[in-house]
């Protein structure tokens, strides 16, 4: 606890110092007898409220904002209590102190899209030659990624941690609890512009992650996007580039080609070159691939170790995941979420793995917008009504946006429908047959989920 006390600048209110902790926990429903309990005040509930449950459960410790000790009375026990301004900044400071004694390089990404599937590719590659503690799932905020690195041992050589945000700061704060050694932008979109006002803001806030790296860390650079490169080109240290084709690129993939639901193409690092078949749905998923080599190739894993750890990636969950029906319907699930790069994205993926087979999009609104948020769907509803797909399905706020705009495109009215996720999933029973290909996308907070839910409950899961 006197490290506690050290690392978060709290005060010791009652308790011994010399108390020993395994662990850190903010959850007192699983906290465990060794652990140290750390009140977190969310958006659905306030962990001051529970810090009766954590000492009855035999903690150690507990860090607690200041007012609690003046507006609640407690029974301490043999419990250490240490008070603090701000239990989630504290947490961070935790995370920060293991981080710095563990020392240990770190390797961050952000990016408007891709995090998760990048950090995946990252983890994947660096573990042919290293022990890797990477975030578990989506842990990328400032709750998440301080937990993350709590779990931290003497046996990792490596930490891959992913950075989100929603507004600026964010991720100088993730910076600052993370140090990274390699930072990593796979790219820059209008995601979140809503608190972020502009595509430029956007720009600003994810260029935390490089303007709060040490001048001897190394910035990893998406060569293909001209707002990252522009973030690469003021960075005070050494940078790292990939890209598709591209003349100035560290890392570089050539000779690109689909493949089955995938892509192959030419991996060159270097004066060393292996052919790779990434079993991804996406074109994007080869930048993916691309900024995890980068990553790869400065820890010295041998190419063809590269290799090998990309032609075995599986999708994430939700993102771009392949389902096949028992009815022989291809569900391409994309329902994690959803802006209007990765709309774009998973549309023209859509049509180029269907081929002459029928497409149907099946989309959700596109949140967190502000004020791009009409002309955001507008375009959406025209790409639709240009491609080469059949239906569109709408649901949200914005359904007759995207509907509408796909009809003054060229779409048949016939061909697109607007209604709540059940309409939708009845919908598509009367009209999907074999061979289709369905793609259900829209952000978080649409919970597009329930659609494939649905219809894999309906229809059954291809043997």
């Amino acid at each position: 606890m006197s490290e506690v006390v050290k690392a978060t600048g709290g005060r010791l209110v009652h308790g011994l110092s010399d108390a020993g902790i395994s662990n850190i926990s903010i959850d007192s429903r699983s906290v465990s007898s060794g652990e140290c309990f750390v009140a977190i005040k969310g958006q659905r509930h306030d962990g001051h409220m529970f810090i009766a449950d954590a000492v009855n459960r035999g903690v150690p410790g507990i860090v607690a904002a200041e007012e609690f000790y003046s507006n609640y009375s407690f029974s301490a026990g043999k419990t250490s209590f240490v008070s603090v301004r701000d239990t989630q900044k504290a947490l961070g400071d935790l995370g920060a102190w293991r981080r710095q004694r563990m020392g240990i390089p770190v390797v961050a990404i952000t990016g408007t899209n891709g995090k998760t599937t990048t950090k995946e590719m990252t983890a994947a590659v660096l573990g042919q030659s290293y022990k890797v503690l990477a975030t578990a799932g989506n842990f990328n905020n400032l709750i998440g990624v301080p937990l993350t690195l709590l779990r931290l041992e003497d046996s990792h050589a490596i930490a891959v941690i992913e950075l989100g945000m929603n507004v600026p700061g964010e991720i100088r704060e993730l910076t600052r609890i993370t140090r990274p050694d390699i930072g990593v932008i796979t790219n820059i979109g209008s995601g979140h512009i809503e608190g972020l006002r502009t595509i430029d803001g956007v720009m600003k806030a994810k260029g935390e992650l490089f303007d709060g790296m040490q001048e001897n860390g190394i910035a990893v650079i998406n060569a293909d996007d001209k707002r990252v490169k522009a973030l690469g080109d003021r960075f005070r240290g050494r940078t790292l580039r990939y890209g598709i084709e591209s003349p100035d690129a560290d890392v570089a993939a050539t000779d690109v080609r689909i493949q089955g639901t995938g892509y192959s193409f030419r991996l060159t690092i270097g004066q060393e070159a292996a052919e790779i078949r990434l079993p991804l749905a996406g074109r994007f998923n080869i930048h993916n691939a691309l900024a995890a080599a980068t990553v790869g190739y400065h820890f010295n894993v041998p190419v063809q170790d590269i290799r090998n750890s990309l032609e075995r990636m599986e999708p994430v969950e939700k993102r771009m995941q392949l389902i096949r029906l028992a009815n022989g319907v291809t569900l391409i699930n994309d329902t994690y979420n959803a802006n209007p790069e990765s709309m774009s994205q998973a549309i023209e993926t859509l049509c180029a793995l269907k081929k002459d087979d029928r497409g149907i999009a099946v989309l959700g609104d596109m949140l967190e917008l502000g004020d791009y948020s009409f002309e955001a769907h507008q375009e959406t509803g025209k790409q639709v009504a240009r491609s080469s797909a059949d239906y569109l399905f709408a649901t949200g706020d914005h359904a007759h946006v995207l509907t509408g705009s796909a009809v003054d495109a060229g779409m048949k009215a016939e061909q697109t429908m607007a209604g709540a996720h059940e309409e939708i999933a009845g919908a598509l029973k009367e009209i999907i047959s074999p061979h289709d290909w369905l793609l259900v996308k829209g952000s978080r907070g649409m919970a597009m989920e329930k659609i494939v839910d649905e219809l894999v409950s309906f229809y059954g899961l291809k043997n």
